[in-house]
């Protein structure tokens, strides 16, 4: 396949109206009218999944599931949904037999960075083990092969576990679980289940997304940005604490909402190495704004919790 490296000239005419409005969403896009026409017809000729359907389609999967399986306590509904999608200029499709191992030396790369990595597990036990679907409600993409795995209470030997991740070949990641915080181990420190909110567990979670998306993308030679999308329910009344020793919150910094979404892209590729703590302010800051209107998010305080994550 040869490569293009030319580029036309089109005239569109438009409008004054529809003009308009595309220059004010191609500013709020941070982009020229341009670089945004350029953007949706870029968008519209893909044959993977946009990372939103991908990322409602793995919800409304762990919904069903639940369902299925009688599991009482809407955990749907308090959970947190970690997405990511990498974006290629050539169009890369990963041999899905070997996605598992890619998977597992990934994992095995992030407890380097993290003492317990939770995120993408491919469970070897065949109870557990991840297997290949596809999922004919999405937009695009619907014949392509998704790798999930699926950890619920009924499974013998995790109980009490619950999660769902799937993978997609070419470049799309979506783990969902409950609430760590929800956990009845932290009974013992005072911490209700569902009644509270720990900044740093958020922290944990989008710092080893970002650092998955990083390492995946690494086997798609054209990999050029990384989109994220991160999602937070269940958050109502919750009060932000912490289980760790010495550390403690003011209180009365409680969510008045249930349900936050929050969205980043980045360039992919060496960015993320340093850049990473920018990438989970961006994502993280806005959830923490609900328990907090003041508390600054930043990079800085994000660089200095990683000092807990092999701990």
């Amino acid at each position: 396949m040869i490569s293009e490296t030319k580029s036309s000239q089109i005239n569109l005419r438009l409008q004054p109206a529809l003009k308009e409005a595309a220059e004010k969403a191609a500013v709020q896009d941070h982009r020229s009218l341009t670089s945004l026409i350029e953007k949706l017809l870029a968008d519209y000729l893909k044959t993977q999944p946009t990372l939103e359907d991908w990322h409602e389609r793995v919800a409304v999967r762990f919904a069903d599931i639940l369902s299925e399986k009688k599991v009482p306590g809407d955990l749907n509904k308090k959970c947190r949904i970690l997405s990511y999608s990498i974006i290629t200029s050539g169009g890369e499709r990963l041999n899905p037999a070997s996605l598992t191992r890619k998977l597992q030396a990934i994992h095995q790369g992030q407890g380097s960075l993290i003492s317990t990595p939770n995120l993408f597990y491919p469970y070897t036990r065949p109870e557990i083990a991840p297997y290949f679907t596809s999922d004919s409600r999405l937009k695009r993409g619907s014949a392509d092969e998704i790798l999930e795995c699926g950890i619920f209470p009924d499974t013998a030997v995790l109980q009490g576990s619950t999660g769902l991740w799937r993978v997609s070949p070419s470049g799309l990641a979506t783990h969902v679980r409950p609430h760590f915080e929800d956990l009845d181990e932290f009974r013992k420190y005072g911490l209700e289940p569902g009644k509270w909110f720990c900044p740093f567990f958020m922290t944990r979670d989008l710092a080893e997304l970002v650092f998955h998306a990083q390492s995946f993308s690494r086997e798609f030679p054209s990999a050029q940005t990384i989109e994220f999308r991160c999602e937070f329910s269940g958050l109502l009344e919750r009060e932000i604490g912490d289980a760790r020793p010495l550390v403690s919150w003011l209180p009365g910094k409680i969510a008045r909402v249930d349900h936050r979404i929050t969205t980043w892209e980045c360039p992919a590729g060496d960015y993320l190495r340093a850049g990473w703590p920018e990438v989970v302010s961006a994502l993280g800051a806005p959830v923490m704004r609900l328990f907090d209107p003041v508390f600054d998010y930043s990079s800085d305080w994000v660089r200095e919790q990683s000092q807990w994550f092999r701990n």
